[in-house]
């Protein structure tokens, strides 16, 4: 409670950072103050750090008289400290003792030791402005309506915040932090433990981590459940799955996770919907203990006793292929059928001539049962002439360098055809070909062409067919 025009000593107030909320303990602190709403002025004294960033200033009278005080404390780096003050103008120290006898009469108040001890109940009183109750009490008068509905814990002696009251104080626009003492900073372990513990069931929202999680999960583990069986065997127990339906987790794999079978997996042969019982196709090392968990996977697994008996109603095919694969065994070995086809052809491949590496040597007997067909085209090969281009040759007369066989008489070559090679040394002369109209007496003679498409070169290759 604040008198009003008093001068306040050691007005106390906290800051804390706008970025992180830790102690703002330096720099300057600016005050200022508003009375009943009028204009805003500046406080006087100068703030000063206490300690933990605690602050204190001293207020003048001046800044204090108003029936309605605000006061706002600001740092550049701090959220802004405000409060609203209502002063009185008289303090309930203040208030002179009254003696029974100063009151009323006729012992409607009974004193003991200079003290009220008792007081009858009054028809009339009059006006005392010296009248008080004990000290520090609530006047009834002054008290909200609703101030018999709050509640205070004994232990601590605080007001409880109703869940109303907690709502509209943070549904307000504006809320300022004057210190934060009294927060609980979560750890970083007690935050990842609260992360950690979060039931996935509710994590549906396609995209997000939480939703992924979940589908891992779901096309992972079908069901987690324990035994439920103090006379577990190491092939079948009792559960406490509620699924009803026989045969549902049969042909999957069971994962014990805790106990000493923990990591063991077996694939179930069966399961009871009505005793909740497992049997395993292969035995555990070990009986599980009542209550060990374990999780049913979503695969699909074949027990040893299905495959088998597949391959038993199987087993005239199966006998087929091994009798298949045994006359296969007995063809590759030595002196066998296969053994005896590699060598045949061996032997045919062994006769093979290799002149060039990498090239079968051909001898050509006959092509379309015609026997002298070598004799042909040896013939044909050598009524070919080839020659090669010397200097000073142009599009329409060809220099000769060498001929095979060599020219003897004039137009000895005469209306023959020419075909450069295809490797020929000019690029545009490579398959031109043209017709002699002429050739002189020489042994390489001159040839005389039709037009070309460019002129050849010393080098160049031709043949004369």
């Amino acid at each position: 409670m604040f008198k009003k025009n008093t001068a306040v000593t050691g007005f106390v107030f906290g800051l804390v950072s706008a970025t992180d909320g830790s102690a703002i303990t330096s720099d300057t602190v600016t005050g200022y103050y508003l009375l009943d709403g009028g204009t805003q002025g500046t406080v006087t004294g100068s703030p000063v750090h206490e300690g933990n960033g605690q602050w204190s200033v001293n207020l003048l009278a001046a800044e204090m008289n108003g029936d309605v005080v605000g006061l706002i404390f600001t740092h550049t780096s701090a959220i802004n400290a405000s409060f609203t003050i209502k002063t009185t103008t008289k303090l309930v120290s203040e208030l002179n003792d009254v003696a029974a006898t100063d009151i009323v009469s006729s012992g409607a108040i009974t004193t003991s030791g200079g003290a009220v001890s008792n007081v009858t109940t009054v028809a009339t009183t009059t006006t005392n402005t010296d009248m008080r109750g004990t000290d520090s009490a609530l006047l009834a008068a002054s008290a909200p309506s609703n101030f018999g509905d709050l509640s205070i814990t004994a232990s601590t002696g605080l007001v409880d915040i109703t869940q109303a009251a907690a709502d509209k104080a943070w549904g307000t626009t504006t809320r300022v932090l004057t210190a934060n003492t009294n927060l609980n900073d979560p750890t970083a372990a007690t935050i990842a433990d609260a992360v950690w513990d979060e039931a996935l069931s509710g994590h549906t929202t396609g995209g997000t981590a939480g939703k992924a999680v979940l589908q891992t999960k779901e096309g992972t583990v079908s069901v987690e459940s324990t035994v439920n069986d103090a006379s577990a065997t190491t092939t079948s127990f009792v559960t406490a799955l509620t699924e009803a339906t026989s045969s549902h987790y049969s042909n999957v794999s069971l994962v014990f996770i805790d106990g000493t079978l923990v990591g063991q997996s077996r694939p179930i042969l069966s399961y009871d919907g009505t005793t909740k019982t497992i049997t395993l196709e292969e035995a555990l090392t070990e009986a599980p203990a009542n209550g060990d968990g374990f999780i049913i996977k979503t695969d699909h697994v074949h027990p040893i006793s299905e495959i088998t008996a597949d391959m038993d109603a199987n087993s005239t095919q199966l006998a087929a292929i091994v009798a298949d694969t045994n006359e296969l065994q007995t063809d590759i070995t030595n002196g066998g059928r296969v053994d005896l086809l590699i060598d045949g052809i061996k032997a045919k491949t062994d006769s093979l001539t290799f002149t060039l590496a990498g090239d079968v040597d051909a001898n050509i007997q006959s092509i379309g049962d015609v026997t002298d067909t070598l004799d042909r085209i040896e013939r044909a090969v050598k009524g070919n002439v080839l020659c090669t281009v010397g200097s000073g040759s142009s599009a329409t007369s060809i220099v000769t360098s060498a001929c095979d066989p060599a020219g003897v008489n004039a137009d000895q070559f005469k209306g023959r055809i020419l075909t450069f090679a295809k490797d020929t040394t000019t690029t545009a002369l490579r398959g031109q070909a043209t017709d002699i109209t002429a050739s002189t007496a020489a042994s390489t003679p001159v040839l005389t062409v039709s037009t070309m498409v460019a002129s050849p070169v010393s080098g160049d290759t031709f043949t004369i067919t």
